[in-house]
């Protein structure tokens, strides 16, 4: 019987060291991952993964927020909408790549109709001019909007930019006509009830949202293009802010066919 205690008693004893073991192991390698680079790639690794377990379209999140309020927006993590956003960057230009400066003039056309040639066409550093894609300025949060969603609405920089949402939504944006600005009798603008981006810095305020392209070219083919969304009311959109996570490289299509500046 004393024989069986000890036996029992040495088996408990290896267990505890073993635990303790185990803890120290444990500790010992969250501190190194603090001290050093790993924590980082490990953050990344995890982040990715879910990313990859929650990733969405750009076109089902315009499925299902594109009437919105901020607040309905406010309940979901900006995360997830800044990679929103994102898709809906790289779906606006990823059909240029590996296309020449004449063939990208074609492809841009169908967004930007007043872009031309010299516009397009790679200058010593192989890059194009920074071409405009869409301006716009968001009235989901005015005071009017907010006490009647019903009122929340776009208006677009010009006529010609109803093209770009048209090609970002898949031709389904709701447009009309609206005298926004008093005294009476000035041009109606196009407005439109659909929202485009979703992240905070592309519904905090009022301000002009401005999205911008600059095509690079290998070899006369275009390689990637730099895509940048920016909020403010500079005539120089260069000081204007750039949104969170919305200075985008895209390389390619699907998910993924980016990197984030």
């Amino acid at each position: 019987m004393l024989n069986k205690i000890r036996a029992i008693t040495k088996q408990k004893g290896q267990g505890i060291v073993e635990y303790a073991v185990l803890l120290a192991f444990v500790v010992a390698l969250a501190m190194f991952l603090n001290a050093g680079g790993l924590k980082d790639s490990v953050i990344a690794v995890f982040d990715d993964v879910e990313d990859f377990l929650s990733y969405r379209t750009y076109e089902e999140y315009y499925r299902d927020l594109r009437k919105s309020s901020n607040s309905d927006l406010a309940s979901i993590p900006n995360k997830k909408r800044i990679k929103a956003d994102q898709e809906a960057l790289q779906s606006l230009v990823q059909n240029l790549i590996g296309l020449e400066a004449g063939e990208a003039l074609a492809e841009l056309q169908k967004l930007v109709p007043g872009v031309d040639l010299a516009q397009v066409s790679p200058d010593g550093n192989y890059k194009s001019q920074e071409i405009e894609i869409m301006r716009y300025w968001d009235h989901f949060n005015d005071p009017a909007a907010v006490a009647d969603p019903s009122k929340s609405y776009i208006t677009f920089g010009n006529d010609s930019q109803v093209d770009a949402a048209n090609y970002l939504t898949g031709n389904q944006t709701q447009t009309y006509k609206v005298n926004e600005q008093k005294p009476a009798g000035l041009p109606k603008k196009t407005v439109s009830t659909d929202r485009y981006f979703y992240s905070d810095n592309m519904i905090s305020n009022s301000e002009k949202r401005t999205i911008t392209a600059q095509l690079h070219y290998t070899d006369g083919k275009v390689d990637s293009v730099n895509v940048v969304a920016r909020c403010g009311n500079n005539q120089d959109n260069s000081k204007n802010t750039v949104a969170d996570g919305l200075n985008i490289t895209v390389t390619g299509s699907g998910r993924k066919g980016y990197t984030v500046n």
